[in-house]
């Protein structure tokens, strides 16, 4: 039988390329809810992202490459209010322990259909480099 496990979904960030309306050129997102790599989309919109019930979700970023010094910060996570998009997350907030990282609950129901987010990130807490993704997520619903 498969267990329940928090999801965590890792941003690694160009730093050093990242401009302007080109962002999901530069961003690279990935979770640890599969064994094998999830081939890449060439838009975050196609990343799902899999959780379970009454478990966690964090987002953390990083650069592409350690060496250059910068950081990646995670500064909020809001659902899309479209018609039929599911809401699987609620309690939302940014981890007082960690810089940069934030953290949801998700919903201790089993709720169908995609959630449409967006993932606010910053570059070394600059505000004019501030960027939005738009992935989902999927309740992986277990017996």
């Amino acid at each position: 039988m498969e267990k329940k496990k928090d999801t965590i979904i890792t941003l690694k960030v160009n730093t050093q390329k990242i401009h302007g309306d080109r962002i999901s050129k530069y961003v690279k997102l990935s979770d640890n809810r599969t064994d094998d790599p999830k081939p890449e989309p060439k838009d975050p919109a196609d990343f799902v992202s899999l959780v379970n019930r009454n478990m966690k979700v964090f987002w953390f970023g990083a650069p592409e490459v350690m060496e250059t010094g910068d950081s990646v910060q995670i500064t909020g996570i809001l659902r899309k209010t479209s018609k039929g998009n599911a809401e699987i997350l609620e309690n939302k907030y940014s981890d007082p322990e960690k810089d940069g990282v934030y953290v949801a609950k998700v919903k201790d129901k089993d709720i169908e259909g995609d959630e449409a987010y967006s993932i606010i990130f910053k570059i070394n807490n600059d505000a004019k480099r501030e960027y939005t993704l738009d992935p989902k997520l999927r309740m992986d619903i277990i017996n």
